[in-house]
């Protein structure tokens, strides 16, 4: 699936737009562990192999978008996330094999339709997540040679003028229990899982995909952030 980047700018300013009055604001921080995969580690002359990575993020949330009768929580987040990987790829005739590491800063826009509660505390969310590259921090060596030509071997970032893909879609769900430190304050630790559906890089190798594991803190007021103004007549 392929969103256009100016889409998640545009829809975090049209959600916000919409019945803000009364809205509660979230504040988010936390980390995360992402790992690389695919699913042709073993396929014929491919080989590949993935090392986790940490990074952290942190964000905003409205509670409650009206649409219609639906609420629609939606988040905007500033992430950085990388882990390492290396893949093997040719055939008899010539072949390529990259080792890198690579850490990515995306903003990214959360929209989170399904929300469910248990014993008003505990709450079950998922959703959508869409990603922009904001920038990417490649280390690494790439290798090609071809049967009777010379081999090439250089870093990565020579090779490819940008080696990350600049826009990602992903489904992610999350698990938040609500603390609560005040009579207006609520402390939420949260467990969110991300499964990204889009290829990761533009380079080789080109199936691979993100899955991230996030441990976080929300910090909202249990009151209203902003007040609807009273009508006087």
């Amino acid at each position: 699936m392929k969103i256009n980047p100016n889409a998640i700018l545009f829809l975090f300013i049209l959600f916000s737009h919409t019945n803000l009055h009364g809205q509660k604001l979230s504040f988010l921080g936390s980390f995360n562990n992402t790992i690389y995969h695919d699913y042709q580690s073993n396929t014929g002359h491919y080989r590949s192999s993935y090392v986790p990575g940490l990074g952290y993020s942190v964000g905003i949330q409205l509670d409650s978008i009206q649409s219609y009768w639906w609420n629609i929580p939606v988040t905007l987040q500033f992430e950085r996330y990388g882990a390492s990987l290396g893949a093997q790829g040719g055939g008899l005739a010539g072949g390529y094999d990259v080792e890198a590491a690579v850490d990515k800063s995306v903003i990214s826009l959360g929209i989170i339709p399904l929300n469910f509660s248990i014993k008003s505390k505990l709450k079950l969310s998922f959703g959508l997540n869409l990603s922009l590259l904001l920038d990417e921090r490649v280390k690494g060596t790439y290798q090609y040679w071809r049967l009777g030509q010379p081999s090439i071997n250089t870093n990565v970032k020579n090779y490819y003028a940008r080696y990350s893909r600049t826009n990602y879609v992903g489904i992610m769900g999350g698990v938040t229990y609500d603390l609560f430190f005040t009579k207006s304050l609520v402390f939420s630790p949260q467990y969110r899982y991300y499964f990204g559906l889009s290829n990761e890089f533009q380079g080789f190798p080109y199936t691979t995909k993100a899955m991230r594991h996030e441990i976080g803190i929300w910090l909202r007021n249990r009151g209203k952030w902003i007040r609807r103004k009273k009508t006087v007549f």
